[in-house]
């Protein structure tokens, strides 16, 4: 930047960065660690034993449940975590596809007068706006209303934990189904409710899914939870 003059941190710039791709990795790089940066390596007593001269831990995510934070504080490791923008953007675009099903966006798009609706088929006939509002005007149905519906998550990770701020705000009544359950301060702070694979289907109206796709969650949605659609 113009004008601005550059100068060496002592305690941080210039530092050396390993990139390690293993569980073994990791531990050959400890002893040598001034501080760690995690995204899914789990970092506990055996970890902290190897690295002498650690002093703070950054877990890339806000979930820290990997980290042994009650053996950090022993040995005096900070450990900080970091919101993802790209959750949030995830979260946010959830939301716009439940809407765009919801007000059927995907079949209206570009479809906005009388002879753009016609040639779609739709009857669009005026409403007497003494009686009635002229919303819906193009008679089109099958749009619905999400405020009062019950958004199902599949999976409790952390996109799905931003989409369910988002989800109240537009009044959806939000349950959760994970392999393992948030203990149950954590469920009313966010303000969800458990229940079981097949009764998430039974009781909701939109389903999310929100795992990391591999050989154990192919297909997970199967005969189960087709047959409540």
């Amino acid at each position: 930047v113009t004008g601005v003059q550059t100068c060496a941190l002592p305690i941080f710039f210039p530092a050396a960065v390993r990139l390690v791709a293993s569980r073994e990795e990791l531990h050959a790089a400890l002893p040598a660690a001034d501080s760690l940066v995690v995204e899914s390596f789990s970092v506990g007593a055996a970890e902290l034993a190897l690295a002498p001269r650690l002093r703070f831990i950054h877990q890339f995510g806000t979930r820290a449940d990997g980290i042994d934070l009650a053996a950090c504080a022993q040995r005096g490791v900070a450990v900080k975590t970091q919101r993802r923008r790209t959750n949030v953007a995830v979260a946010e675009h959830t939301l716009a596809l439940i809407l765009g099903l919801a007000r059927r966006f995907g079949t209206i798009a570009n479809c906005v007068t009388a002879e753009q609706l016609a040639a779609r088929g739709f009857d669009c006939r005026p409403y007497d706006t003494r009686h009635t509002g002229a919303n819906n005007y193009g008679r089109i149905g099958g749009l619905r209303v999400i405020r009062g519906l019950t958004l199902g998550l599949l999976g409790i990770g952390e996109v799905a934990r931003e989409v369910v701020p988002l989800a109240r705000a537009f009044g959806l009544e939000v349950c959760y189904h994970s392999r393992r359950r948030l203990a149950p301060a954590a469920e009313a702070a966010l303000g969800v409710r458990y229940c079981d694979y097949e009764a998430l289907f039974a009781q909701s109206d939109i389903v999310s899914l929100h795992v990391p796709l591999s050989a154990a969650t192919r297909g997970l949605v199967g005969e189960i939870g087709r047959a409540h659609v």
